[in-house]
């Protein structure tokens, strides 16, 4: 079975579309099938599809951007606070980011020309939000997940000037803290990793997750529909920062898939997001 993952690798500073070939070897290839280069350090990226466009939603340190994966469109992009963790598109077409250092949930909107060969949200509009890490939209319930301190539930009001409601907030279950990563599961669940492990929560019963691991500080978590599970887990290697690794962990069946010289924060699945598009 072969693999293909989206990855902010932060030794080039490239989102990278990159080949695991689960041979006896669990190779990955060497050579990137494509890749984008944001304007700061890459934090994360999520494959979007609108009927047969795919785009790539990409995060960094400084911006956030929907590339087109054809290069036929033009790139949308927004600046944002420099702790950036994480970027999703609403459905107008706004789209959201999570700033972890700086507590802020992000709308940016009002996209107007920049140049030729790029769209630029001129507008922004701060939600304090604390820890702010991750933030997914949930198309069934037309609500915001975002993930913090807390787990928080949002509606979002479009408009010409538009909004955030603050429906709800979930403690994290089983006392975890400093949640990373959320992240939507093929099944409906939502994926989440926090300081003290990885959970699995079904939606509306968020104090019995699943505990899939209890790895400490796993950045990013990913699944598939045959229930692997993968992960980014910081290496302890020379000269690598303390969220960097090097490997993809499937916890499912244990491997570890390595990429040479390669810095990754977090790593997603090249699949469709059914849960929010």
């Amino acid at each position: 079975m072969a693999f293909q993952f989206l990855g902010a690798d932060q030794s080039m500073d490239q989102i990278i579309l990159f080949s695991v070939s689960k041979d006896i070897e669990s190779k990955i290839s060497q050579e990137a099938n494509w890749t984008f280069n944001p304007d700061f350090r890459p934090t994360d990226a999520k494959r979007h599809d609108l009927g047969s466009q795919t785009n790539i939603l990409v995060a960094s340190h400084g911006a956030i951007y929907k590339v087109p994966y054809e290069r036929k469109d033009k790139i949308f992009w927004a600046e944002t606070y420099p702790s950036c963790h994480s970027v999703e598109l609403l459905p107008d077409g706004n789209m959201i980011s999570a700033n972890s250092n700086d507590h802020q949930l992000t709308l940016h909107y009002n996209a107007l020309a920049d140049g030729d060969l790029r769209m630029k949200f001129s507008d922004s509009v701060d939600f304090p939000f604390e820890t702010a890490h991750a933030v997914v939209y949930d198309r069934t319930r037309n609500c915001i997940w975002a993930l913090g301190s807390v787990l928080g539930k949002f509606t979002y009001h479009v408009g010409q000037h538009p909004t955030l409601q603050l429906i709800d907030t979930f403690p994290l279950p089983l006392c975890h803290t400093n949640g990373h990563d959320l992240y939507p599961h093929p099944n409906g669940n939502l994926l989440m990793t926090t300081h003290e492990g990885v959970l699995e929560m079904t939606i509306g019963n968020f104090a019995y997750p699943q505990i899939l691991s209890e790895l400490k500080d796993v950045k990013s978590v990913v699944a598939d529909h045959h229930h692997n599970i993968f992960i980014t887990d910081p290496s302890d290697i020379a000269g690598y920062e303390t969220w960097q690794t090097d490997s993809v962990i499937n916890l499912t069946d244990h491997e570890i898939l390595k990429r040479k010289g390669a810095r990754f924060y977090k790593v997603r699945l090249w699949e469709k997001n059914s849960f929010s598009y």
